[in-house]
């Protein structure tokens, strides 16, 4: 019985990559899940987890603390990505992930270079991306030292581009 269920998992998993599901697959056990979780704060490396968790493990909030030799953790969301667990900051919901995919930072290729990218949440407008062109400022939202650029919002952050074609 054992061999036939290991064998019906090997099918399933050929027809999901024939179906062309494997980028799905790859993204359920990406660090970030995805794109479920943003802001990565802390990288543990944790080899031994993977006896208890496997090699993807999706845990959730844990509050922080001490884990393992490993001190000062600031609470977050957990993923274990062999041989590292990763914690993020924030979860990021379904709606987020489906407005900020929609939006190209480059605009399509407008733009090029890449300058800067600034994490501004607060700026958010319904979702939707904000070519805002030409700006010489050189501070914002408490980024200092910034270049001159072409400005694109693409929920939750800035890019800042050198070049427009």
């Amino acid at each position: 019985m054992e061999l036939f269920r290991r064998h019906l998992a090997l099918l399933l998993l050929a027809a999901c990559l024939s179906l062309g599901l494997a980028e799905e697959a790859a993204a359920a056990c990406s660090p970030n899940q995805g794109g479920k979780y943003a802001h990565q704060i802390y990288k543990l490396h944790v080899p031994e987890d993977a006896r208890k968790y496997g090699a993807c493990n999706d845990y959730g909030f844990w509050k922080g603390g001490t884990y393992k030799r490993h001190t000062g953790i600031p609470p977050g969301y957990w993923v274990y990505a062999k041989p590292y667990w990763y914690v993020w900051a924030e979860r990021v919901s379904d709606r987020e992930r489906a407005r900020s995919s929609k939006c190209s930072p480059s605009q399509g290729g407008k733009y090029s270079n890449q300058l800067h990218k600034l994490y501004v949440p607060k700026d958010a407008d319904d979702g939707r991306c904000r070519d805002y062109g030409w700006w010489r400022g050189r501070s914002y939202a408490g980024y200092k030292g910034l270049k001159p650029g072409y400005w694109v919002y693409a929920y939750p952050h800035w890019y800042v581009w050198k070049n427009k074609r």
